[in-house]
Protein backbone atom coordinates (compact mmCIF):
# COMPACT_ATOMS: atom_id res chain seq x y z
CA UNK A 1 0.00 0.00 0.00
CA UNK A 2 1.48 3.32 -1.34
CA UNK A 3 1.68 6.33 1.61
CA UNK A 4 0.63 9.43 0.43
CA UNK A 5 4.48 10.75 0.86
CA UNK A 6 5.36 8.30 -1.69
CA UNK A 7 2.57 9.47 -4.27
CA UNK A 8 3.66 13.08 -4.04
CA UNK A 9 7.36 11.94 -4.47
CA UNK A 10 6.88 10.02 -7.45
CA UNK A 11 4.37 13.04 -9.04
CA UNK A 12 7.57 15.42 -8.61
CA UNK A 13 9.82 13.01 -11.09
CA UNK A 14 9.84 14.92 -14.33
CA UNK A 15 11.12 13.11 -17.28
CA UNK A 16 13.97 14.47 -18.62
CA UNK A 17 13.60 14.86 -22.97
CA UNK A 18 17.08 14.38 -24.84
CA UNK A 19 15.23 15.78 -27.88
CA UNK A 20 15.38 19.41 -29.50
CA UNK A 21 18.12 20.06 -27.81
CA UNK A 22 20.32 23.18 -28.80
CA UNK A 23 23.38 22.14 -30.38
CA UNK A 24 26.72 23.73 -29.61
CA UNK A 25 28.88 24.54 -32.82
CA UNK A 26 32.55 24.26 -32.81
CA UNK A 27 32.73 28.42 -33.44
CA UNK A 28 31.20 29.00 -30.10
CA UNK A 29 33.36 26.73 -28.11
CA UNK A 30 36.33 28.71 -29.73
CA UNK A 31 34.05 31.93 -28.93
CA UNK A 32 34.08 31.00 -25.34
CA UNK A 33 37.51 29.97 -25.14
CA UNK A 34 39.12 32.92 -26.47
CA UNK A 35 36.80 35.56 -24.22
CA UNK A 36 37.71 33.28 -21.06
CA UNK A 37 41.61 33.65 -22.70
CA UNK A 38 41.46 37.32 -22.05
CA UNK A 39 39.06 37.86 -19.24
CA UNK A 40 39.99 34.63 -17.08
CA UNK A 41 38.03 34.40 -13.97
CA UNK A 42 39.29 31.32 -12.36
CA UNK A 43 42.92 32.24 -10.83
CA UNK A 44 43.82 34.12 -7.57
CA UNK A 45 45.06 37.00 -9.05
CA UNK A 46 41.75 37.09 -12.17
CA UNK A 47 39.56 40.12 -13.14
CA UNK A 48 36.80 37.98 -10.47
CA UNK A 49 39.12 38.20 -7.53
CA UNK A 50 40.01 41.99 -8.24
CA UNK A 51 36.39 43.03 -8.42
CA UNK A 52 35.36 40.63 -5.92
CA UNK A 53 37.51 42.24 -3.32
CA UNK A 54 36.92 45.87 -4.86
CA UNK A 55 33.23 45.80 -4.61
CA UNK A 56 33.22 43.92 -1.02
CA UNK A 57 35.76 46.62 0.05
CA UNK A 58 33.64 49.59 -0.82
CA UNK A 59 30.15 48.24 0.26
CA UNK A 60 31.48 46.56 3.42
CA UNK A 61 29.88 43.34 1.82
CA UNK A 62 30.98 40.30 1.25
CA UNK A 63 30.03 40.11 -2.81
CA UNK A 64 30.48 37.55 -5.16
CA UNK A 65 30.93 37.84 -9.13
CA UNK A 66 29.71 34.16 -10.88
CA UNK A 67 29.79 34.40 -14.85
CA UNK A 68 26.84 32.01 -15.99
CA UNK A 69 27.01 32.12 -19.44
CA UNK A 70 28.31 33.66 -22.94
CA UNK A 71 25.86 33.81 -25.93
CA UNK A 72 25.82 36.10 -29.00
CA UNK A 73 23.07 38.10 -29.90
CA UNK A 74 22.21 40.92 -32.01
CA UNK A 75 21.86 44.52 -30.60
CA UNK A 76 18.30 45.06 -31.40
CA UNK A 77 17.16 41.70 -30.10
CA UNK A 78 19.12 42.35 -27.18
CA UNK A 79 17.73 45.61 -25.91
CA UNK A 80 14.47 44.64 -26.50
CA UNK A 81 14.92 42.45 -24.03
CA UNK A 82 15.54 44.38 -21.54
CA UNK A 83 12.38 46.06 -19.02
CA UNK A 84 11.38 49.72 -19.70
CA UNK A 85 13.49 51.32 -16.95
CA UNK A 86 17.17 49.79 -17.58
CA UNK A 87 20.02 51.36 -16.56
CA UNK A 88 22.73 50.92 -19.32
CA UNK A 89 26.56 51.83 -18.81
CA UNK A 90 28.04 53.09 -22.41
CA UNK A 91 31.87 51.83 -22.76
CA UNK A 92 34.43 52.86 -25.62
CA UNK A 93 36.45 50.37 -26.69
CA UNK A 94 40.03 51.05 -27.26
CA UNK A 95 41.21 50.69 -30.19
CA UNK A 96 37.91 50.05 -32.03
CA UNK A 97 35.11 52.29 -32.61
CA UNK A 98 32.43 50.82 -31.20
CA UNK A 99 30.82 50.46 -28.11
CA UNK A 100 30.20 48.18 -25.47
CA UNK A 101 27.52 48.07 -23.29
CA UNK A 102 26.84 47.02 -19.22
CA UNK A 103 24.01 46.37 -18.18
CA UNK A 104 23.17 46.65 -14.77
CA UNK A 105 20.36 45.25 -12.52
CA UNK A 106 18.10 48.28 -11.53
CA UNK A 107 16.95 46.80 -8.16
CA UNK A 108 20.76 46.38 -7.36
CA UNK A 109 22.43 49.32 -8.86
CA UNK A 110 19.39 51.60 -6.43
CA UNK A 111 20.46 49.24 -3.23
CA UNK A 112 24.22 50.43 -4.17
CA UNK A 113 23.79 53.75 -4.93
CA UNK A 114 21.64 54.06 -1.56
CA UNK A 115 24.35 52.28 0.48
CA UNK A 116 26.96 54.87 -1.00
CA UNK A 117 24.74 57.57 -0.25
CA UNK A 118 24.48 56.39 3.85
CA UNK A 119 21.39 54.17 3.92
CA UNK A 120 21.21 50.50 4.33
CA UNK A 121 21.20 49.68 0.83
CA UNK A 122 17.71 47.38 1.23
CA UNK A 123 15.93 46.61 -2.41
CA UNK A 124 13.44 49.14 -3.64
CA UNK A 125 9.97 48.34 -3.36
CA UNK A 126 9.35 50.34 -6.78
CA UNK A 127 12.09 51.42 -9.82
CA UNK A 128 12.17 54.91 -10.30
CA UNK A 129 14.36 57.25 -13.13
CA UNK A 130 17.57 57.93 -11.24
CA UNK A 131 17.76 61.53 -10.00
CA UNK A 132 21.23 63.59 -10.90
CA UNK A 133 23.11 63.03 -7.14
CA UNK A 134 21.98 59.27 -8.09
CA UNK A 135 22.98 59.04 -11.60
CA UNK A 136 26.51 60.67 -10.98
CA UNK A 137 26.95 58.11 -7.75
CA UNK A 138 26.60 55.22 -10.20
CA UNK A 139 28.69 56.95 -12.64
CA UNK A 140 31.47 56.67 -10.19
CA UNK A 141 31.02 53.28 -8.92
CA UNK A 142 31.29 52.28 -13.13
CA UNK A 143 34.33 54.53 -13.23
CA UNK A 144 35.95 52.88 -10.04
CA UNK A 145 35.21 49.66 -11.43
CA UNK A 146 36.13 50.15 -15.16
CA UNK A 147 39.47 51.37 -13.60
CA UNK A 148 40.02 48.13 -10.99
CA UNK A 149 38.87 45.67 -14.06
CA UNK A 150 41.84 47.00 -16.39
CA UNK A 151 44.20 47.24 -13.68
CA UNK A 152 43.92 43.72 -13.05
CA UNK A 153 43.96 42.69 -17.07
CA UNK A 154 47.01 44.51 -16.98
CA UNK A 155 48.87 47.12 -18.92
CA UNK A 156 48.91 44.84 -22.10
CA UNK A 157 45.22 43.55 -22.56
CA UNK A 158 44.30 43.73 -25.66
CA UNK A 159 41.59 46.08 -25.35
CA UNK A 160 41.13 49.22 -23.05
CA UNK A 161 37.18 50.09 -21.45
CA UNK A 162 36.45 54.00 -21.24
CA UNK A 163 33.41 54.82 -19.42
CA UNK A 164 31.29 57.49 -21.96
CA UNK A 165 28.00 57.48 -20.25
CA UNK A 166 24.72 56.13 -18.62
CA UNK A 167 21.45 55.34 -20.27
CA UNK A 168 18.83 55.17 -18.58
CA UNK A 169 15.32 55.63 -20.65
CA UNK A 170 13.56 53.52 -23.11
CA UNK A 171 14.16 56.06 -25.79
CA UNK A 172 17.72 55.97 -25.56
CA UNK A 173 18.00 52.64 -25.58
CA UNK A 174 15.78 52.07 -28.74
CA UNK A 175 17.86 54.64 -30.18
CA UNK A 176 20.86 52.98 -29.91
CA UNK A 177 19.26 49.75 -31.25
CA UNK A 178 18.62 51.26 -34.82
CA UNK A 179 22.45 50.08 -35.14
CA UNK A 180 21.97 46.40 -36.04
CA UNK A 181 25.25 45.04 -34.97
CA UNK A 182 26.01 41.21 -33.52
CA UNK A 183 27.33 41.51 -29.59
CA UNK A 184 28.57 39.08 -27.60
CA UNK A 185 27.17 39.18 -24.10
CA UNK A 186 28.64 37.33 -20.77
CA UNK A 187 25.99 37.11 -17.89
CA UNK A 188 27.31 37.81 -14.60
CA UNK A 189 25.38 37.08 -11.49
CA UNK A 190 26.99 39.50 -8.70
CA UNK A 191 25.79 38.15 -5.03
CA UNK A 192 26.81 40.93 -2.47
CA UNK A 193 25.17 40.34 0.99
CA UNK A 194 21.68 38.83 0.85
CA UNK A 195 21.00 40.33 -1.94
CA UNK A 196 21.60 39.55 -5.58
CA UNK A 197 21.39 40.53 -9.42
CA UNK A 198 22.65 40.33 -12.88
CA UNK A 199 24.97 42.29 -14.98
CA UNK A 200 25.37 41.81 -18.79
CA UNK A 201 28.41 43.02 -20.54
CA UNK A 202 27.48 42.77 -24.16
CA UNK A 203 30.68 43.22 -26.52
CA UNK A 204 31.03 44.14 -30.28
CA UNK A 205 31.51 40.70 -32.36
CA UNK A 206 34.30 42.53 -34.10
CA UNK A 207 36.08 42.80 -31.24
CA UNK A 208 35.57 39.43 -30.15
CA UNK A 209 36.36 38.15 -33.31
CA UNK A 210 39.64 40.85 -33.85
CA UNK A 211 40.89 40.65 -30.81
CA UNK A 212 40.21 37.34 -28.61
CA UNK A 213 40.10 34.93 -31.57
CA UNK A 214 43.14 36.52 -33.60
CA UNK A 215 45.19 34.19 -32.46
CA UNK A 216 45.69 30.47 -31.23
CA UNK A 217 48.07 29.85 -28.12
CA UNK A 218 50.19 27.86 -30.67
CA UNK A 219 50.55 31.17 -32.98
CA UNK A 220 51.59 33.03 -30.20
CA UNK A 221 54.11 30.96 -28.71
CA UNK A 222 55.86 30.89 -31.90
CA UNK A 223 56.11 34.64 -32.33
CA UNK A 224 57.49 34.83 -29.00
CA UNK A 225 60.22 32.38 -29.85
CA UNK A 226 60.58 34.04 -33.10
CA UNK A 227 60.68 37.30 -31.26
CA UNK A 228 63.56 35.87 -28.23
CA UNK A 229 65.61 34.67 -31.98
CA UNK A 230 66.23 38.14 -32.99
CA UNK A 231 67.43 39.23 -29.75
CA UNK A 232 70.80 38.21 -30.54
CA UNK A 233 70.77 39.18 -34.38
CA UNK A 234 69.97 42.65 -33.40
CA UNK A 235 71.54 43.02 -30.33
CA UNK A 236 74.44 45.31 -31.17
CA UNK A 237 71.90 47.71 -32.33
CA UNK A 238 71.43 51.13 -30.46
CA UNK A 239 67.70 52.58 -29.70
CA UNK A 240 65.87 55.43 -27.60
CA UNK A 241 64.11 53.53 -24.88
CA UNK A 242 61.87 55.23 -22.46
CA UNK A 243 58.96 54.56 -19.90
CA UNK A 244 55.42 54.49 -20.37
CA UNK A 245 53.16 54.95 -17.07
CA UNK A 246 49.82 55.56 -18.71
CA UNK A 247 48.15 57.39 -22.17
CA UNK A 248 45.75 59.67 -22.78
CA UNK A 249 43.87 60.34 -25.78
CA UNK A 250 43.39 64.34 -26.92
CA UNK A 251 42.24 66.80 -29.56
CA UNK A 252 44.97 69.12 -31.57
CA UNK A 253 42.53 71.84 -29.82
CA UNK A 254 42.50 70.32 -26.15
CA UNK A 255 46.25 69.74 -26.78
CA UNK A 256 46.57 73.69 -27.52
CA UNK A 257 45.45 74.48 -24.54
CA UNK A 258 47.66 73.21 -21.96
CA UNK A 259 49.44 75.39 -20.24
CA UNK A 260 52.32 74.25 -17.70
CA UNK A 261 50.90 73.07 -13.77
CA UNK A 262 47.50 71.54 -16.19
CA UNK A 263 46.95 68.02 -14.71
CA UNK A 264 45.48 65.56 -16.87
CA UNK A 265 44.08 62.90 -16.05
CA UNK A 266 44.95 59.15 -18.21
CA UNK A 267 42.65 57.21 -19.75
CA UNK A 268 44.71 54.34 -18.68
CA UNK A 269 47.10 54.19 -16.06
CA UNK A 270 49.95 51.69 -15.36
CA UNK A 271 51.16 52.27 -11.84
CA UNK A 272 49.98 55.09 -9.38
CA UNK A 273 51.96 56.86 -6.40
CA UNK A 274 52.26 55.51 -2.83
CA UNK A 275 53.72 57.21 -0.22
CA UNK A 276 54.81 59.89 -3.01
CA UNK A 277 56.59 56.85 -4.47
CA UNK A 278 56.13 55.43 -7.91
CA UNK A 279 54.58 51.63 -7.93
CA UNK A 280 53.23 49.52 -10.37
CA UNK A 281 53.97 48.33 -13.73
CA UNK A 282 55.33 50.22 -16.98
CA UNK A 283 56.14 50.13 -20.45
CA UNK A 284 59.04 50.41 -21.67
CA UNK A 285 58.88 50.99 -25.11
CA UNK A 286 62.04 50.50 -27.77
CA UNK A 287 62.38 53.13 -30.56
CA UNK A 288 59.30 56.07 -31.44
CA UNK A 289 55.91 55.56 -31.41
CA UNK A 290 54.15 52.56 -30.06
CA UNK A 291 56.08 50.00 -31.81
CA UNK A 292 56.50 47.56 -28.64
CA UNK A 293 58.81 46.81 -25.99
CA UNK A 294 58.78 45.10 -22.50
CA UNK A 295 56.45 45.07 -19.65
CA UNK A 296 57.74 46.10 -16.32
CA UNK A 297 57.29 46.24 -12.87
CA UNK A 298 58.43 49.45 -10.58
CA UNK A 299 60.60 47.40 -8.03
CA UNK A 300 62.20 50.91 -6.26
CA UNK A 301 59.57 54.33 -6.78
CA UNK A 302 62.07 56.61 -4.92
CA UNK A 303 64.78 58.32 -7.63
CA UNK A 304 66.56 56.94 -10.05
CA UNK A 305 63.14 54.52 -10.13
CA UNK A 306 64.04 50.85 -10.78
CA UNK A 307 62.18 48.53 -13.41
CA UNK A 308 62.09 45.11 -13.81
CA UNK A 309 61.87 43.54 -16.78
CA UNK A 310 59.03 41.25 -16.99
CA UNK A 311 57.74 40.09 -20.14
CA UNK A 312 57.87 40.80 -24.10
CA UNK A 313 55.78 43.35 -25.22
CA UNK A 314 54.48 43.42 -28.88
CA UNK A 315 52.66 46.84 -29.15
CA UNK A 316 49.66 48.21 -30.38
Amino acid sequence: METISEKKSEAQVIPFMFKGLKKISRRQIELEEGVLNYLPFSHENSVKKNLEDFLSTQFNLPCRLTLEKIEEVGLAEFIQTLPPLSLMGVLGVQPLPSKALLWIDSSLAHSFIDRVLGGEGTLPLEIKSLTAIEEGVLQYLLLKTLHQAQQALGPSAPMHFRFENVLKSQKELTALSLKEEPMVQLHFRLEAGGMGGYLVLALPHPLVQGIFMKQSQPDIDKNHEYALKRFDALAHTKTPLWAEIGSVSLTIAEKNQLEKGDVVLFDQSHSQMIDHHLAGNAILRVGEGKSGGFLAQVVSGEAPVLLKILDYYEGE
